[in-house]
């Protein structure tokens, strides 16, 4: 069931412009999707372990609609360079974020810099889909859980084991070439309301 620590987040979404809501079963969270991302509507996402592990991307995949996966392993260079450009022309883009505050806002980080592009202006619609370990106090909270949790899991989880956070269970700040968090993304309002949609999800899911 839906809790406080949900209803009070999703209350704060709202105001800050973002639609919001809970979805506790995977096949709830399925069975909605279908319903957000109408048949026949071109979507994208970026790479997120919590699409994987929701089957969102499997999903994504078996619709038979155009879809540009940018985490797709088996991309050259190249033809991800290319899908992630054609993503900012799909109807929906599917990502998650690195933490969301009980005050409303999203914290969002990126390597690459095309999923906080994305985000920011781009698709037509957005869906942040996010486990229930990444509701924090607040922006200082997402802050510490990126540096401490998310980023040194996610580089273990992506074989970048000499990254210094992987080693140290810290972010250092560093200025290796394969840094996973070279662009930030703090979402605290957004005038296009209806555009972002956030779900979270009864569960813990990705980094």
């Amino acid at each position: 069931m839906c809790d406080n620590h949900f209803l009070e987040t999703i209350c704060a979404l709202s105001q800050n412009g973002m639609e919001a809501e809970y979805l506790e079963t995977g096949a709830a969270r399925l069975a909605r999707l279908e319903e957000l991302i109408p048949p026949g509507s071109t979507t994208a996402s970026g790479s997120s372990e919590t699409l994987t592990e929701l089957g969102v991307r499997r999903m994504l995949q078996e619709r038979g609609d155009p879809y540009f996966d940018a985490g797709d392993p088996s991309l050259s260079p190249e033809e991800r360079d290319r899908v992630i450009r054609m993503a900012f022309q799909a109807d929906v883009y599917l990502t998650s974020a690195a933490a969301v505050t009980k005050t409303g806002e999203l914290l969002v980080v990126d390597g690459t810099g095309n999923r906080t592009a994305a985000l920011a202006y781009g698709p037509k619609r957005v869906l942040i889909i996010m486990g229930k370990q990444k509701i924090v106090e607040d922006m200082e909270a997402a802050v510490r859980r990126l540096r401490t949790a998310a980023l040194p899991r996610n580089a273990l989880g992506r074989g970048k084991a000499g990254l210094p956070c992987a080693r140290t269970g810290a972010c250092a700040d560093c200025k290796h070439p394969l840094r996973m968090c070279c662009y930030f993304l703090k979402i605290g309002f957004t005038r296009s309301r209806g555009r972002i949609r956030v779900l979270l999800v009864g569960e813990e899911a990705g980094f």
